[in-house]
């Protein structure tokens, strides 16, 4: 495997704090630089899940198929965002309102925000990645990614690529499912409005503002 150690691939990533601890998990081969709050100021940016069902079997993790009822997904985005923005509200009241630093600020922040990182690795590094990550077991959208990095790095290096990850026998990754990209957009527009006026320190967009 030594041959395939030698290329080395930098890719940007961006993804919910949660998926990026999944990547972060695989560290021999690879090398990360995050972004930090602690030093960068932006607006925070946030991830609308497409919810899934609780795993079947007794099993302790995982999921199984997409929430199709459209009563209990909208009540489930609505639950999500209204938390999600009070919290976002609430790390801008604690940088404007009380001068609290930033690095301790970002703790209130939720889970479902966005990071970005680069991300340096070998061939090996990526195909081992890969077919740990592609596979049914791993989390819906952590497959995701490893068919989006899959598909950048097999243009790349087609013939080793192939031979690392033996795709002939992949497993295909469910699509998104149609019927729900439109609420998740209007979930996304309330959130960057509650973001980006809660930074110039009014807490009314997305949903009722908060006490100072």
């Amino acid at each position: 495997w030594t041959p395939f150690a030698h290329p080395q691939i930098t890719l940007r990533i961006k993804a919910p704090i949660p998926i990026r601890t999944q990547f972060f998990k695989h560290k021999q081969g690879f090398v990360e630089n995050e972004i930090s709050r602690r030093y960068v100021t932006y607006v925070p940016d946030l991830y609308v899940p497409f919810w899934r069902h609780a795993p079947t079997d007794g099993a302790k993790q995982g999921s199984s198929d997409f929430i199709e009822d459209d009563i209990e997904r909208i009540s489930c985005n609505e639950k999500y965002i209204s938390a999600s923005n009070i919290c976002i509200k609430m790390y801008y009241s604690l940088i404007n309102d009380h001068d609290v630093s930033p690095e301790q600020a970002r703790m209130i922040l939720p889970q479902g925000v966005y990071t970005e990182w680069y991300w340096t690795g070998s061939l090996a590094a990526y195909a081992r990645f890969y077919k740990q990550r592609i596979h049914s077991s791993a989390q819906w959208e952590v497959r995701i990614y490893a068919q989006a990095i899959g598909d950048q790095i097999r243009k790349l290096f087609p013939h080793s690529w192939k031979t690392l990850t033996e795709e002939d026998s992949r497993i295909a990754v469910e699509p998104l499912p149609e019927s729900q990209f439109k609420d998740n957009v209007e979930m996304d527009r309330r959130s960057v409005e509650a973001a980006s006026k809660a930074e110039t320190g009014d807490y009314s967009g997305g949903d009722p503002g908060i006490d100072s």
